[in-house]
């Protein structure tokens, strides 16, 4: 019984769980984090916790509550990124889409969205 156990422990911790990776784990923006923020740059979390998206993306993460607060962040950051739930990004898109170029993705039933931004192209 012993042994049925640890055989069973053993494949649901190496087949299972990491087959379920790609569902729960923010893959693509952990990949963009680390190839356009610097290793003291905070990913910019836009009314969201998102402490698992800074946990992968190797990076410190900063909630931001307002729009004005966002702009403030992407202007002194010159560039970076930025993540918001999709419904947050509706409410936003027409202010700062022009300042750079938005990926999507689902983490688990959530649909997420960034943009790699350029603070410079803000007004």
């Amino acid at each position: 019984a012993v042994t049925a156990f640890v055989l069973l422990e053993t494949t649901v911790s190496l087949v299972v769980f990491p087959a379920f990776n790609p569902i729960k784990t923010p893959q693509a923006l952990a990949m963009d984090a680390q190839a356009v923020l610097a290793p003291d740059q905070r990913l910019l979390l836009y009314d969201m916790n998102g402490e698992i998206m800074a946990l992968y993306s190797r990076r410190k993460g900063k909630q931001i509550r307002t729009p004005d607060e966002l702009e403030n962040e992407m202007r002194a950051s010159g560039k970076g990124i930025a993540v918001f739930s999709k419904k947050n990004w509706e409410n936003l898109k027409d202010r700062f889409e022009p300042v750079g170029t938005l990926h999507e993705f689902k983490m688990g039933s959530k649909d997420i969205c960034y943009l790699i931004y350029d603070g410079a192209l803000i007004p």
